[in-house]
């Protein structure tokens, strides 16, 4: 993307979070207004469209710029369009700076999808990917925990849920899930 074109992007951009941030405020003051409300989700509605539109084209000029896929994925993703992000998180794995967070993504959209062998292969594969207990591994052992939970594999959900509560109490609603099993 040319220099020029990447300042009128962030230009329009600023412009969108501008005017956001105005229906924000005017929210905050009537909140019962529902003139102000429509303003406020017409405004983000506007900068989701031109931030899918830019991508899509960035995805068509540049199509093996992979952080492009993984950017338009993300927000396919967010529309519940998992169908259609599933190709962009697949290929974005090719980007070394985002294949974690592609991955994590697919697992998230195969499972929204209730494919859950599918979702589980990209849990597991993060879960013995990454060495550290950061986030991005919480959130695939969490995820791989609620595959097997919607499975109906009750303990080898709670043994994931484990693993994440000893690592961090406060992690989402693991704890809640915990006492629930251990109070049964």
């Amino acid at each position: 993307m040319s220099l020029w074109k990447k300042k009128s992007v962030n230009l329009t951009l600023s412009y969108y979070e501008e005017v956001i941030e105005q229906w924000e405020k005017a929210s905050a003051n009537d909140p019962d207004n529902a003139q102000t409300q429509k303003g406020l989700t017409d405004a983000i509605l506007a900068k989701k469209k031109f931030q899918r539109s830019q991508l899509e084209s960035l995805v068509k000029r540049y199509p093996n710029e992979y952080g492009y896929r993984y950017e338009l994925g993300c927000i396919l993703f967010e529309e519940a369009e998992y169908d259609t992000c599933l190709p962009h998180f697949q290929l974005a794995q090719r980007n070394a700076k985002v294949r974690l967070d592609a991955i994590l993504f697919l697992g998230r959209a195969y499972l929204n999808k209730k494919f859950f062998d599918l979702a589980l292969e990209q849990f597991k594969l993060l879960k013995a990917d990454i060495q550290i207990m950061d986030e991005r591994k919480k959130d695939a052992i969490y995820q791989l925990g609620c595959c097997f939970e919607a499975m109906g594999k009750k303990e080898e959900a709670i043994e994931e849920f484990k693993i994440v509560y000893s690592a961090d109490i406060s992690f989402r609603d693991v704890a809640d899930k915990i006492n629930a099993f251990y109070d049964r």
